[in-house]
């Protein structure tokens, strides 16, 4: 099983899916996957491809202010993930 962590130690940066991708991988965003609703949208569980369960977060709304919203929360646990895995920011 590939580890995110792993990646960011070495260098890497987080993998960006596409919508088909996430659809895929909530059941198309099945109400079955439904874990609740977060400031910004709703959160699924999802299974990749490869086996690991993710959690996804689908925006309720698309307009600038949430997507940079939600980015600025991306970016927020991009860098614990990194601080975490021991690698500079």
């Amino acid at each position: 099983m590939q580890s995110y962590s792993k990646d960011l130690e070495l260098g890497g940066s987080p993998h960006i899916f596409t919508y088909e991708e996430l659809e895929e991988a909530t059941d198309g965003f099945s109400a079955s996957r439904k874990l609740g609703d977060g400031s910004f949208g709703t959160v699924y569980k999802g299974k990749l491809q490869d086996g690991r369960v993710v959690a996804v977060k689908r925006l309720y709304k698309n307009n600038y202010r949430r997507v940079e919203q939600f980015l600025n929360e991306y970016y927020e646990l991009y860098i614990v993930a990194r601080q975490q895995a021991g690698t500079p920011n």
